[in-house]
């Protein structure tokens, strides 16, 4: 008899669980990239083949505030607003991580799906339950698109809380197609 009963309430809270996680891990899958999809199909309809961007970005220490010039998604020049000096190879393959805006979409993306557990996934879809599902959850980014052409305007992403991180700020203060 008391075989049956824990039978019966493992098979209980299995199901609970079945009912409950499941469905919302695959609504939470479904449910958030649809901004991210829609400012990327905008994007890619008119996306120009040559264009200019204003860029700032921040993590830890490192500052940078940067004209960008991008040709068929390479980057090709740009100037340090900070300092007014031409940007280095080396910068430009520091920026060219993060930047042009198809490189920026991909690093939505990897941050977007990047909670690999199922308790880091159920706390970005319940936010305020977070810290009593995984303490260190990290939180999902915050990140705006231009309406008219689709690319992001702003992106900020936070690390890990049980670790020293920083996390990081980028945004994409203007934008300019050239000929």
């Amino acid at each position: 008899m008391l075989h049956a009963r824990i039978a019966l309430f493992i098979g209980f809270w299995l199901t609970m669980t079945a009912l409950v996680v499941v469905p919302l891990g695959l609504i939470g899958r479904a449910a958030f990239p649809l901004a991210l999809v829609q400012a990327k199909h905008t994007w890619e309809r008119q996306r120009p083949a040559h264009y200019q961007i204003e860029v700032r970005w921040r993590s830890g220490g490192y500052v940078a505030h940067q004209l960008l010039e991008v040709r068929h998604e390479q980057i090709v020049g740009g100037t340090d607003l900070i300092t007014q000096a031409p940007l280095t190879r080396v910068e430009i393959g520091i920026m060219s991580h993060m930047f042009p805006v198809r490189q920026t979409f991909a690093q939505i993306e990897a941050i977007e799906a990047w909670p690999p557990t199922w308790r880091g996934r159920l706390a970005r879809i319940v936010p305020w339950f977070a810290h009593h599902i995984d303490p260190c959850a990290v939180p999902p980014p915050v990140v705006n698109y231009d309406p008219q052409f689709g690319y992001p305007t702003f992106l900020r992403a936070q690390t890990n809380p049980c670790f020293n991180g920083v996390g990081f700020e980028a945004s994409i203060d203007a934008f300019a197609p050239l000929p």
